[in-house]
């Protein structure tokens, strides 16, 4: 036994059309082709029966509405706007009606199929045009009720039949027209919420989205701030690595420095045949020694342990340092060019600081010219070094008012290659701290930050051009140096300050105990050394009156620096000294001359250097 589901989903698969519809036309479908299927049988048994009593013209009507109902059937699967179908299928169900109220089939009863007509075309036209045929077809039943002045032939109805017909149909039509609108009312409502559903599912969604993008924002920004942080870790952790070696180190230069400059001294006294060739690699250890000091301090400005030493510096000089460094190490295949003006271009500033300002935008831009370039490209250009004097112009005030405010006059170092460039999204970002264009291997992002740090600290201005595939420019301004001063292009006398009076040194190191009683020996002072701190202690409260000034290395064992000061004061109040180091930071020194050490002396030194600072010293009152 088939069940009403098993028929219901034949039923279905027969009928429902082959295009997405909504879920009441699905139902109007259905419901439209069940209807047909009721009239097509109702009309073959009407004209099977016709045929039987002979009636041939209404069989052969009959019939003919059960093929168009048929095609109707058929054409309503396949269209995807059946209106049409259910227009012309409206007005045949009315003709058929008007056919039967005209002739009072069953003895008048057939026109009881008239009831169905307001909700057969409310259900399938709506509720306007549903009202409109139905009141149409309304007064056309009347019309045939009453028949005026017997204009048609047909079957006559008795007034009482003709009352309670017009009357239901009339109830019918009301009760039809509210229903509908209602449903419609309740379905403008249910398609208001579900519009606003899915309006609120696609924020939904947006917001889904968004939060997804911010997590994924923010999850990139966590783990770039972790990458930050190790590299701040591992730099802090340079840092104090550096620190400890630099003081060490400087010891050791110093002890090299020390003894060159001895020899160097003692040579002057002496008559060689081959003088001049001692002194060659005299001069070359002593310049050696310097660079190896310079390297340490540029690790100093790593670790941020490095004073600024501001000083009249001819730019120069500086530039020729840089273009000897690159001329000897980068790639051959980078033409290296440099123009300066003849006179002397000098800033105040700091010249191991300076110098490492422009390595850093030389580097950069020899990078911009080999490891990135694209794969397949030639590797090699031109970089180009130019430095001169300038005036502040109207756009250097626009862009630079604060500092343009105050100096008028610059000079101006550009470092232009002709590497691959980059966008301006990129020159908005490329002084951040660790932002980098290069691969991970080949650089670590700071060394633009950190140049852009020391020329504010200058009070300049670092500027910068640059188009994709046609190379940069970084412009580095310093303020001019306005003071009349002499510089000898890099040449620093040898001649030591002479002096008299009583020396204390106190270090633990002995080779700088010899190295620095050496210098001032030869200057002409009578030197006490003593190794340790408390040894030091020791001597000057025994010999503290024929003591002119003390010589104190910061780092010792047991007692810094500034603590055996605070000792030799107790002794004497009126105590001078020197405080020396390898590596003496801005805080040690604030902390020193508060407690009355008014001069140092950073390791390595010169006997010149020394010599000049013990002089000042004794003399200050």
């Amino acid at each position: 036994m088939i069940s009403l589901n098993k028929i219901n989903f034949i039923f279905t698969k027969l009928i429902i059309p082959r295009h997405t519809l909504s879920i009441e036309e699905t139902g109007r479908r259905k419901l439209f082709t069940f209807f047909l299927f009721l009239m097509i049988l109702g009309l073959f048994v009407f004209g099977t029966s016709h045929f039987n009593k002979g009636l041939y013209k209404n069989g052969i009507l009959n019939y003919s509405l059960v093929v168009i109902l048929t095609l109707f059937v058929i054409l309503v699967r396949y269209l995807k706007n059946a209106v049409l179908i259910y227009r012309i299928t409206t007005a045949l169900f009315a003709a058929v009606l008007f056919y039967w109220v005209r002739t009072g089939g069953a003895q008048g009863y057939s026109s009881l199929w008239s009831f169905l007509f307001p909700l057969f075309s409310f259900f399938l036209l709506g509720k306007k045009e549903g009202f409109i045929l139905s009141v149409t077809f309304l007064f056309t039943i009347i019309f045939l009720f009453i028949n005026p002045f017997s204009l048609l032939s047909g079957y006559t109805y008795l007034p009482q039949f003709i009352y309670r017909h017009i009357f239901l149909f009339t109830m019918i039509l009301l009760f039809t027209y509210n229903y509908e609108s209602v449903r419609e009312k309740y379905k403008s409502a249910m398609e208001a919420e579900i519009s606003l559903k899915e309006q609120t599912e696609i924020e939904l969604r947006r917001h889904r989205d968004h939060l997804e993008e911010t997590i994924a924002e923010r999850t990139a920004e966590i783990e770039k701030s972790r990458e930050q942080l190790a590299e701040s870790q591992k730099l802090e952790a340079l840092g104090t690595l550096v620190g400890g070696l630099a003081h060490d180190f400087n010891n050791f230069l110093a002890g090299i420095i020390g003894s060159i400059d001895i020899v160097s001294t003692a040579l002057k006294k002496e008559k060689l045949d081959n003088k001049e060739y001692i002194e060659k690699y005299l001069n070359i250890g002593i310049e050696s020694t310097k660079r190896s000091a310079g390297l340490i301090n540029q690790l100093l400005i790593l670790s941020k342990k490095h004073e600024v030493k501001l000083s009249p510096l001819d730019i120069r000089n500086s530039l020729n340092h840089i273009y000897e460094l690159c001329r000897n190490s980068f790639p051959k295949s980078i033409e290296i060019l440099m123009h300066t003006e003849k006179n002397p271009l000098v800033i105040r500033g700091d010249m191991v600081q300076i110098e490492q300002v422009l390595l850093n935008l030389c580097i950069n831009a020899s990078h911009a010219m080999t490891i990135m370039r694209r794969e397949g490209e030639k590797h090699g250009g031109t970089l180009t070094l130019t430095a001169g004097r300038v005036n502040s112009d109207y756009i250097m005030k626009e862009n630079y008012p604060e500092e343009t405010g105050m100096v008028d006059h610059w000079i101006r170092i550009k470092i232009s290659d002709t590497g691959v460039g980059f966008d301006n999204d990129i020159k908005q970002r490329i002084f951040e701290p660790f932002f980098s264009t290069k691969a991970k291997i080949d650089g670590t992002g700071l060394g633009l930050s950190i140049s852009y740090n020391i020329v504010k600290k200058h009070g300049g201005i670092i500027n910068v051009y640059s188009e994709p595939g046609s190379g940069s420019c970084f412009s580095v301004y310093f303020p001019v140096y306005s003071s009349h001063v002499q510089l000898s292009p890099e040449k620093e006398t040898s001649e030591t300050i002479k002096g008299s009076g009583t020396i204390l040194i106190i270090d633990d190191e002995a080779v700088i105990l010899e190295i620095a009683g050496g210098f001032l020996r030869e200057c002409g002072y009578e030197v006490i050394t003593a190794e340790g701190p408390d040894r030091g202690i020791e001597i000057y409260s025994s010999e503290s009156p024929r003591i002119s000034a003390v010589l104190i290395d910061l780092s010792m064992p047991g007692k810094s620096g500034i603590e055996v000061f605070r000792e030799l004061k107790k002794i004497n109040g009126s105590v001078k000294a020197v405080l020396s180091s390898g590596m003496l930071d801005d805080e040690t020194k604030e902390e020193a001359f508060r407690m009355g050490i008014k001069y140092t002396a950073d390791k390595p030194y010169s006997a010149y250097e020394l010599s000049m600072i013990i002089k000042t010293v004794i003399e200050d009152t």
